[in-house]
């Protein structure tokens, strides 16, 4: 469990930098092109990647099974002595490292909110009054949004200044700001080992109050003399609201920002648009990136004894294994030619032996041996059993297949194609193909002259059974075990 959460933990981890440097290579240039606001969007690329990993997975559809050769089975193993579970002393940390950060931002928000001192005597909807001496505009609440003002605001800004201050505070409150930072900082939180995401945050937050400023100018088109005059007047020491939005402090290179952005000419309708499309795109394909290159969910440890056929895929690590029948492991060591004292696991994704691969005790993954599956057969009657049934049953042999196509279908059972067209409501000369993943038949698909494939009903599977009784009395033996080779989707 601890293992599987750290692997996720990275995933999300590598996802959402990935992603961070996309942006950090991009705001500027959207900003100079579309504005602020657009250059502010595009933070939206680091949240999709980062849900894209939780998308399911189509590409395959059975989780991978070992099936460990060792003669004690799974009470041996789980009663072997354990190393450090290093997976699990891992994510304590990081738990330990997010709780932290969590209190201490608290803590933060509690401080900043004492050293305002805040009246109580506002009317509900009015803004609220900070007493203290020296501070800026700002806008706290996480549920109920409100703008504070400092004890001065009538004196230090002139009515023209004072609608533009308020346009921007409320342009905040509008936006859903405050809860956007509330997330931004349990990001940080979550993450807080990245230094991606805490530079993510701070230039967001920027990015943030120029979108504002941008909101303001296209409200009040002719005050921007006004407005950089107010923000001039804003260059005080601020509180700082981890939940909250509020003037960056005294900053040459934020002020510098923000003039230049006031002089520049507010973009398009048009050129909006494309830059909306563009963006969207560009959302799109990060999180389709993210989506293609995450890890495949962990393999599941089988809860039943070790049947006779297992599939695995070949291409993943072994996960944890599980008992195989007694004797088999010294049998397979001797066909194998390996010492008596090795480790040994096999995995397959079919039958025969070019299906099967197994691990000793380098590591190294190599192709089962036609002795070797010869004693697996020999050892495992419910195996060659099912092999044999398998290799009878005509026209319903699953065969690797790329998307859309089959390569080399086998033949079907004379008759059957033509008595299977009136319910799948086809022509009785169609071409016909039929493709199953599973060996009872709960996972088949069809395709009619070179049509997409599409799942097979449920009259087309009782035909098939009643056309082919050796299949049906495989499937009747096998329990529902996957026999069969994996189809792409």
């Amino acid at each position: 469990m601890a293992a599987d959460l750290l692997r996720l933990l990275a995933a999300l981890t590598v996802a959402s930098s990935a992603a961070i440097l996309v942006v950090l290579a991009l705001r500027l240039p959207l900003r100079k092109s579309f504005g602020p606001r657009l250059a502010y969007g595009a933070w939206l690329l680091a949240p999709a990647a980062t849900l894209a990993i939780f998308l399911p997975d189509l590409r395959s559809d059975f989780a991978p099974v070992v099936w460990d050769l060792e003669e004690t089975g799974a009470a041996a193993i789980a009663a072997a002595p354990r190393a450090v579970d290093w997976p699990a002393l891992l994510l304590a940390l990081w738990l330990i490292g997010a709780v932290a950060s969590v209190a201490a931002v608290a803590l933060i928000q509690r401080r900043a909110i004492l050293r305002l001192r805040l009246s109580a005597s506002a009317a509900k909807g009015d803004p609220l009054r900070a007493l203290a001496c020296v501070t800026a505009p700002a806008v706290i609440g996480l549920i109920k949004p409100r703008i504070v003002l400092p004890t001065d605001f009538e004196a230090r800004y002139s009515e023209s200044e004072r609608a533009v201050i308020l346009a921007h505070e409320e342009a905040h409150i509008r936006a859903g700001d405050v809860r956007t930072n509330a997330v931004l900082v349990l990001s940080a939180c979550l993450f807080w080992f990245n230094p991606l995401v805490h530079i993510a945050v701070r230039l967001a937050r920027i990015d943030q109050e120029l979108a504002c400023d941008a909101a303001v100018i296209a409200r009040f088109p002719k005050a921007r003399r006004t407005y950089a005059e107010a923000l001039l007047k804003s260059q005080v020491s601020s509180a700082s609201l981890p939940l909250g939005c509020y003037w960056p402090e005294r900053s040459h290179q934020r002020l510098k920002e923000r003039m230049t952005m006031l002089s520049q000419k507010t973009p398009g309708r048009r050129r909006v648009i494309a830059g909306v499309l563009a963006l969207s795109v560009l959302g799109l394909g990060t999180g389709y990136a993210a989506w293609a290159f995450a890890p495949q969910p962990p393999a599941l440890t089988n809860s039943r004894p070790a049947p006779a056929f297992v599939p695995v895929p070949t291409d993943v690590a072994m996960p944890v294994p599980v008992a195989a029948p007694p004797g088999h492991k010294q049998a397979m060591l001797a066909a194998l030619g390996l010492p008596p004292t090795a480790k040994l696991q096999i995995g397959c994704n079919g039958f025969g032996a070019a299906a099967c691969t197994y691990v000793t005790d380098d590591g190294v993954r190599r192709s089962m041996t036609e002795a070797g599956w010869s004693v697996m057969r020999q050892l495992n009657p419910a195996l060659a059993a099912d092999e044999d049934a398998f290799e009878q049953s005509e026209g319903f042999v699953p065969v690797p297949q790329t998307v859309g196509s089959l390569e080399n279908p086998a033949a079907a059972p004379p008759g059957l194609m033509k008595a299977m067209g009136p319910i799948l409501g086809v022509s009785p000369q169609a071409k016909i193909t039929v493709q199953c993943n599973r060996g009872d038949y709960s996972d088949c698909l069809y395709s009619a002259d070179g049509s997409p494939f599409a799942p097979l009903p449920e009259d087309a599977i009782a035909l098939m059974r009643k056309f082919s009784p050796v299949i049906a009395e495989a499937e009747a033996a096998g329990d529902g075990v996957d026999i069969s080779v994996p189809i792409p989707r």
